[in-house]
């Protein structure tokens, strides 16, 4: 049997639905079936449907380290939205962010978007140090939340602001390489939005979505590690069947899987689809017609406490 895959074209993550990031576009194969993956910037080197949204993040075929490896005619997606508006609103020199000391002294280097239109990081650039606040601390946007301004200190970047109280938190871009990125305990990088979003960011459990800040979901990781808490662009308006291109945009505990995985007729000509996560283990509660509870990885390569994960679809 195929894997699943999620969708997302990095992770693509990007400040543009509801209130929190939503993962990029799908990126579809000739011929797609099972799950959507999602393993840019997040993507998990798995092949399986959980992977990075974005922030995939991980070897898949298009070069994105959040990538994942899939089965040929799987559909892939990686990359997470953030809930902004605007973009390509001036950029600098770029920079390697893998790379200590790329910028010049009193700047950082740091992910923005670029692109003419977008609202969803796509390259990375030099930016003054605005600010000093340390890994943790509160922080503050200094402009769109995705031009790279913020008052966070150099190898952090200020991330999910809340909409309520303006104020985001200090996380911490990978460390090492693309190939054998670094995180300290308890986070996992995401490589999300083709490498222009790598992050450090908290593990959590899907099923319980025991995320402590209120505006974030908990999804693949695409690492293999397990799950990450990130943005959620879905404003509460995504249930299940909702047409999907990000990995962040779905509901709580859904996530957005190859099309032809949900049974919906909004799924027919969409890139994804939103579908519940659920446990293997338990009796078959998928809300679609002839939706099984699908395992999440390939035998074998389930991350530690996670084989018990699957996702509503429809067998390939």
């Amino acid at each position: 049997m195929k894997r699943l895959n999620f969708t997302s074209t990095f992770l693509s993550i990007s400040l543009a639905c509801g209130a929190g990031l939503a993962l990029s576009a799908c990126d579809k194969n000739d011929e797609p079936s099972g799950a959507a993956e999602t393993s840019e910037a997040t993507g998990n080197p798995t092949g399986d449907p959980t992977g990075d949204p974005t922030g995939d993040p991980t070897g898949d075929p298009t070069g994105d380290p959040t990538a994942n490896p899939t089965d040929e005619g799987e559909t892939e997606t990686s990359g997470f939205v953030p809930d902004m508006e605007g973009g390509g609103t001036g950029c600098g020199g770029g920079c390697d962010i893998w790379a200590a000391e790329d910028c010049g002294e009193g700047e950082k280097c740091t992910s923005v978007a670029c692109d003419v239109g977008s609202n969803s990081w796509d390259t990375t650039v030099c930016r003054d140090i605005q600010g000093t606040k340390t890994l943790g601390d509160d922080c503050q946007y200094l402009g769109t939340g995705i031009d790279g301004n913020d008052d966070c200190d150099d190898g952090l970047m200020c991330w999910n602001q809340d909409p309520d109280t303006m104020l985001g938190t200090c996380v911490a871009f990978c460390e090492g390489s693309e190939a054998a990125p670094n995180c300290a305990v308890g986070t996992s990088c995401i490589i999300a939005n083709e490498g222009a979003l790598p992050l450090c960011l908290p593990g959590c459990d899907p099923l319980t979505q025991d995320c402590e800040a209120s505006n974030d979901i908990c999804i693949p990781d695409f690492t293999q590690t397990g799950f990450v808490c990130v943005l959620d662009a879905s404003g509460g308006m995504a249930p299940y069947g909702t047409p999907c291109e990000y990995v962040n945009v779905c509901n709580e505990g859904l996530i957005c899987i190859a099309p032809e995985a949900v049974p919906e007729a909004a799924c027919a000509t969409a890139a994804g689809c939103c579908s519940p996560m659920c446990d293997i283990g338990e009796a078959n509660a998928c809300p679609g017609q002839g939706q099984e509870c699908e395992s999440l990885y390939e035998p074998g390569m389930e991350p530690p406490g996670f084989d018990h994960m699957g996702v509503c679809a429809v067998p390939a």
